[in-house]
């Protein structure tokens, strides 16, 4: 763990959490290690007080010993690894919550007038709660704070913690508020000469010159503080009687939710979401790994947040609501009432109709260069074939070339025995065919293709066999006409 640059401390916590485990499963040697013996331990365990997290803990610690024995190949398998972690959310014991700005305001106040607590004097202590709460720094990582961690010559101003300190092992650099950075700026000035190097604020055991502090004791004495110049404010003894029964500058509220020092963090981060700052940038600002403990653990909404937020809804349409009379007074009869269709094509405009198909047209002016078809009148386009290419002259109109039944097939293609191509021109039904181009009757049997998918295929339209063997075999209409 120390050639992972783990710090001492964190070795020597995860070290004595293993040998606790240890001793209580009496286990000896490698061999002795036992899912269940654990589980029963850590039941006990909880049984004794201690909570859902703690024995996370212990948990974890334990399974990284035993991940470590297989990866050294002292164990071919790990006994633990299955083992899941307790929910926590089932036996919290020490949540936090979010300050107001009212009782923040108070408690600073407090903290400014106030007396040393743990040899901190009152406006130091005014001023690292104010960090805290506008940086989301951790106790450790204010205690490291030194005047050259600071950047208050140009905006934007900026503090850093080195990468020793920060919980993440990594050189952070936070923002500061310009009011931040003033009231920094006024306090630095009270404070005389500083050293670059001393720490502003020596509340921390794990840093040089530092020393361990309850910041949580802080806290608990200013609150107290502030709560009673707050409760000594009413007017009267009803008044009274209502600020004592509510959780206004309570240390610990009737949800049983702290209010300590690490609660400035939690302040912090649900600030930046009531400043409607983006989810992303509010992890970015927490130096979270996860998104779901920036917005899950750490952002907390009350009563006034959700009354904002269904205010900010638009109102329900009213019985009396002009654009519900206009659409009960719009009648059947009305051309207006007429919506766009369903499938609208392309650059139709709005109040466009669909229109209904086009009936069949007449080429009543297609001669075919046969004499054959003289004075048979009238027909349909496609109704029969021109062999050749024939011309169709219509009045003013230029000569247009007659389509021959085979461009026809391929346009309006039977139904068959095929289901719907949807549309597909590329598709014939029922046919072998190249690109565009079918085959011919001749051209189909003369080549002698077979059958496919138990089908005869050809350009033409097809028949049902009349033998009884297959119900899905099918001639040619060729075959049928030689027959």
């Amino acid at each position: 763990m120390l050639s992972k640059n783990g710090t001492e401390r964190h070795v020597q916590e995860t070290v004595q959490k293993i040998r606790v485990i240890l001793t209580g499963c009496r286990w000896r040697v490698t061999d002795d290690l036992s899912a269940s013996r654990l589980q029963a331990f850590l039941r006990e365990f909880r049984e004794q007080g201690k909570s859902a997290q703690t024995s996370n803990h212990y948990l974890r610690a334990i399974k990284q010993f035993s991940r470590w024995l297989v990866r050294d190949r002292r164990l071919r398998e790990d006994p633990l690894q299955h083992i899941s972690a307790v929910d926590v959310k089932t036996d919290r014991r020490h949540d936090r919550r979010a300050i107001s700005s009212e009782e923040f305001a108070r408690l600073v106040q407090a903290a400014r007038t106030g007396k040393r607590v743990e040899s901190i004097s009152g406006p130091d202590r005014a001023m690292m709660y104010i960090l805290s709460a506008w940086t989301g720094y951790r106790k450790k990582e204010i205690g490291s704070l030194t005047p050259q961690a600071f950047q208050l010559e140009e905006e934007p101003y900026s503090v850093t913690v080195e990468a020793a300190y920060s919980k993440r092992r990594q050189k952070d650099q936070q923002v500061l508020h310009s009011d931040v950075a003033e009231l920094l700026e006024e306090w630095m000035a009270e404070k005389g000469d500083l050293k670059k190097s001393s720490p502003l604020f020596p509340v921390s055991g794990s840093i040089p010159g530092g020393i361990e502090r309850k910041t949580s004791k802080m806290m608990r004495v200013d609150l107290a503080a502030a709560r009673s110049a707050w409760l000594e404010e009413a007017e009267d003894e009803e008044e009274r009687a209502k600020r004592e029964e509510s959780d206004f500058l309570k240390y610990r509220d009737s949800s049983d939710r702290y209010a300590d020092f690490h609660a400035n963090r939690h302040t912090f981060i649900s600030n930046l979401s009531k400043a409607n700052v983006a989810p992303k940038i509010a992890q970015s600002l927490a130096r979270h790994s996860d998104i779901r403990l920036t917005m899950g653990t750490y952002t907390h909404l009350d009563l006034d947040d959700h009354t904002m937020a269904i205010g900010a809804l638009p109102a329900p349409p009213s019985a009396s609501s002009p654009e519900v009379q206009n659409r009960g007074e719009e009648s059947d009869d009305d051309p207006t009432s007429e919506m766009v269709p369903h499938t609208v094509p392309q650059g139709a405009q709005n109040g466009a109709r669909e229109l209904p198909s086009k009936p069949p047209q007449t080429a009543s002016d297609c001669t075919p260069d046969d004499d054959e078809s003289e004075g048979e009148g009238p027909k349909l386009v496609g109704a029969s074939a021109c062999e050749t290419t024939t011309n169709c002259t219509e009045l003013h109109q230029e000569k247009t070339p007659c389509t021959n039944m085979q461009s026809v097939q391929e346009a309006a293609r039977p139904g068959g025995f095929e289901p719907p191509t949807y549309g597909l021109e590329v598709r014939c039904s029922i046919q072998l065919s190249y690109g565009r181009k079918c085959f011919n009757i001749n051209e189909c049997v003369s080549s002698g293709l077979g059958s496919m998918m138990g089908l005869h295929c050809c350009s033409a339209l097809l028949v049902p066999r009349t033998d009884t063997k297959s119900r899905f075999r099918f001639r040619p209409l060729t075959a049928r006409i030689k027959a």
